[in-house]
Order: structure tokens, then sequence, then C-alpha cells
């Protein structure tokens, strides 16, 4: 998560865990550094989003990128 690029202005990266088919915040990215992303077990995929919201959503808004776990 330390080497993603800026978001564009106005605009927040949440990172995701989908698990029995439902994304699950991780977090979000702080200007230089993950702000506490927090674990998940059993998670199939992992997903970055890009949020207008500074705090997160509760389900992803525009998904940048998707990844199978493991």
């Amino acid at each position: 998560p330390t080497g993603l690029p800026a978001p564009k202005t106005g605009s927040y990266y949440q990172f995701w865990a989908i698990v029995d088919g439902k994304p699950v915040s991780l977090g979000m990215k702080s200007e230089n550094m993950c702000a506490s992303l927090q674990t998940v077990e059993q998670a199939v995929a992992f997903a970055i989003s890009e949020e207008p919201n500074p705090e997160g959503n509760p389900t992803p808004t525009t998904v940048l990128a998707i990844g199978k776990a493991g």
C-alpha cells in the first residue's frame, strides 16, 4: 500500500477483503502509510477502492484493483 500513487484530489483509498462473497473493510490509506489496517481470516480476494469519503464507505464505490488471496 505504501507504493500507491496519490489518489485524485477529494478521493481516498479504502482496502477490502472479500469474505463469503461480501466486502469487508480493512481500513483507509493515510497520506504516507496505511492507518491501522485490520486483518481478516478466510479472505478469498483483496481489493482497493477509490472513495469520496475520508472515513470510508460500508461498501466499495469505485474498485481500482482486485486480486485473489493466496
